[in-house]
């Protein structure tokens, strides 16, 4: 052990020591010119005096300390570590509720891991043992030990670790420590347990750590083999990301073998998607574009179109648009506009989306359009969402166009405007969804709008909306507002 981690240990267990070796016992001079050994890393002597020490105070209050410091000297002398395994073991027998019984066993699996990595293999079924009697915990340290450890033992010691348990937390423990190794044989055996292993989850797991190590024709093979035939759909997705992680973009080549030919739909979605992550590649863009024009399944053709728009430098906007305007299927289109509408910062894809909302024959891409228009910065489509609300042929995208002029009002000329909706629109559904924008609004906005529609409106159907949306209302105007259309109500 390091030097300096040992004296580390020493002092951070000593103020423990001293905490209960006070002067007022009669032993306590006697216990702690024994742990002065220790203390000077003296580990012979410090060994046969606390052993003299347990032999002479059996009824001691430190009884237990002196033990649990001859096991931890027994450690320090090496040359039978099998003792100290055996000293730690009887010490967890005997003193089973002392305050150094976690000690003894993390010392006892540090040991055993010692002397699992010199050949001598029953230790490691000593550590299962532990496992079964559950010392999950301890088992885990042992196994990030002997990861960190090189050589041929350690690795047979965690392959035979594996083999030996059931448990799947200490499993997936060993599968990282396998991930870790330069040795040949990790590498396999995590390829074996991410081709057959029963459990899904460890079949995840191999998947994920070898595409850690996916830096080899033959690694992203074995990744491809498993992303087109695992029966689990997400130990495949695994395998498609393992994939698109590959140094040097080396995965595209079969993540776009995978969106074109794969039958599953998740799993050319995903592979889709993570094509979209390298967009910056050369060729990808124009591929990504022929899966919107060519697959059959539209929600690959949205993932496509999504994956478009996470292209750097604003590469995939000019696809976008093309796709905004041409696609034959709406729902495509609309996803274009959409994430379109996400760049509307842009002057040229503003009056894109601009010209979109007025003169797309299409109602529903005129609606993604006046969405992304409402979603423009700093109210820089509101004016247009005017323009449209007034002189839109089609009803639905006026309406549409009301309410996102109703969520954004901020001001008594929003207001008004409403209001000018309300009197003037020829369609009853377009005023309605205007009265509703302004009782939408902050009611030192909205409210006074409300009331004038109420008691004054020719629409019989208006104003009955009107005290509709008052009756929404706490506000004590729009109370006495009811009370006097109670009392008063227009003929």
């Amino acid at each position: 052990m390091n030097r300096l981690i040992q004296y580390m240990i020493i002092l951070s267990l000593t103020a423990r020591v001293y905490l209960m070796a006070g002067p007022a016992d009669p032993d306590a001079e006697a216990y702690k010119a024994a742990y002065s050994q220790i203390l000077e890393e003296q580990w012979e002597q410090a060994q046969q005096q606390l052993e003299e020490f347990t032999l002479k105070h059996p009824g001691s209050n430190y009884v237990d300390d002196a033990y649990f410091w001859q096991c931890y000297a027994m450690e320090q002398m090496h040359h039978n570590l099998e003792k100290a395994y055996a000293c730690y073991e009887h010490f967890i027998e005997t003193f089973e509720q002392s305050d150094w019984a976690d000690d003894a066993r993390k010392h006892m699996v540090r040991v055993a891991r010692e002397l699992a990595t010199q050949g001598k293999t029953e230790y490691a079924q000593k550590i299962k043992s532990m496992q079964a009697s559950g010392d999950k915990e301890l088992v885990i340290q042992a196994i990030l030990a002997l990861s960190r450890m090189e050589g041929e033992k350690s690795m047979e010691s965690l392959l035979n670790l594996y083999e030996s348990s059931d448990d799947r937390e200490i499993r997936e423990k060993i599968l990282y420590a396998f991930s870790q190794s330069d040795d040949p044989r990790a590498i396999e055996k995590l390829t074996e347990l991410a081709q057959n292993d029963p459990d899904e989850k460890i079949r995840k797991q191999a998947v994920f750590w070898l595409g850690e190590q996916a830096d080899s024709p033959e690694m992203l093979q074995r990744l491809f083999n498993i992303a087109k035939s695992d029966p689990s759909v997400e130990v495949r997705e695994h395998a498609v990301f393992a994939l698109s992680e590959a140094p040097d973009q080396n995965g595209i080549p079969m993540l776009k073998e995978i969106a074109q030919q794969e039958t599953d739909t998740e799993i050319r979605k995903k592979a889709v998607f993570w094509l979209g992550e390298n967009a910056d590649a050369p060729g990808i863009l124009d591929f990504l574009k022929s899966i919107v024009l060519k697959d059959p399944d539209a929600e690959v053709a949205q993932q496509a179109v999504f994956a478009i728009s996470e292209a750097p430098q604003d590469l995939g906007l000019p696809v976008l648009l093309e796709i905004a305007r041409q696609h034959p299927d709406t729902e495509v289109r609309k996803k274009a506009v959409f994430w379109l509408g996400e760049n509307a910062d842009s002057e040229k894809i503003f009056m894109e989306i601009k010209d979109l909302a007025l003169n797309e024959k299409d109602p529903e891409i005129a609606k993604q359009a006046v969405f992304a228009l409402a979603e423009a910065p700093e109210g820089k489509g509101l004016p247009v969402l005017r323009e449209i609300a007034k002189k839109h042929a089609n009803s639905d995208v006026r309406r549409s166009a009301v309410f996102w002029i109703g969520e954004s009002a901020a001001d008594e000329s929003d207001i008004r405007f409403l209001q000018s909706v309300v009197n003037q629109d020829p369609d009853e559904a377009v005023r309605e969804h205007a009265v509703f924008a302004i009782a939408e609004a902050d009611d030192a906005l909205g409210l006074p709008a409300l009331i004038e529609i109420a008691k004054s409106h020719e629409d019989l159907s208006i104003r009955k909306k009107a005290i509709f949306w008052l009756g929404e209302s706490n506000d004590p105007e729009a109370r006495q507002a009811i009370l006097d259309i109670i009392q008063q109500p227009r003929q």
